[in-house]
């Protein structure tokens, strides 16, 4: 609908108006509060040595994973405009000099030199071919390296017709900004188009899943 009452997308709508736009990005954080908790639980990210999260807002979640891991650096990637509350985020973390706040366009280019890739509800807010040029970026960026890995905090719709949160949030999706949530068969259909190899999927039990993949 918002496309074509204002010849705009939700997000540009909501980032004409500052109030909105820091609204809309405390209630970001808010919800990253929440989920961070049980992803840290469900998802072991020892193994990685910088981690690039993409639409992070102000960094909320990739503040907590840092704290977790005490050797882990980290790149909060957003919108330009987001940036000046990233920094403030990350000095009120404690996290200056582990964690760099950059700013740019996820549909041109991700930061390079990392090991992992990590998105939360981001890619849900797409259809199939924005999606694709989103994690086609991150593909490129991880090029060859043997043991990067791409992370999605996502809600996997389980297959069949019984009830699922994740159903209501695919009409919620569908409704605000024409994406989408995706079955595992999705996600994996979605990811090998984009040169990834769907490894496996954590349960948090709470709605949210992180989907790890590889490249191939």
């Amino acid at each position: 609908a918002l496309p074509l009452v204002h010849g705009k997308s939700v997000f540009e709508v909501l980032f004409e108006r500052p109030d909105v736009t820091q609204s809309f990005n405390d209630g970001m954080s808010n919800i990253s509060r929440l989920t961070g908790p049980v992803i840290l639980q469900s998802y072991d990210f020892s193994a990685i040595g910088k981690i690039v999260d993409v639409g992070a807002g102000h960094g909320q979640l990739l503040s907590a994973i840092l704290k977790k891991y005490p050797s882990l650096q980290g790149v909060v990637y957003d919108l330009p405009d987001l940036m000046p509350g990233a920094e403030e985020n990350i000095r009120k973390q404690g996290l200056t000099g582990r964690l760099e706040a950059v700013g740019g366009d996820m549909f041109q280019s991700v930061p390079g030199g990392a090991d992992a890739y990590f998105m939360q509800h981001i890619i849900h807010d797409w259809a199939d071919e924005e999606a694709r040029t989103i994690l086609q970026n991150c593909r490129k960026a991880l090029n060859s390296h043997p043991e990067g890995r791409l992370l999605l905090a996502e809600s996997v719709i389980r297959e069949g017709n019984s009830p699922d949160a994740a159903k209501f949030i695919d009409l919620e999706m569908l409704i605000m900004c024409g994406g989408r949530e995706r079955t595992e068969s999705e996600y994996r259909e979605l990811l090998a188009s984009a040169g990834f190899h769907l490894d496996r999927i954590v349960p948090t039990g709470v709605g949210i899943d992180v989907i790890e993949a590889r490249c191939v």
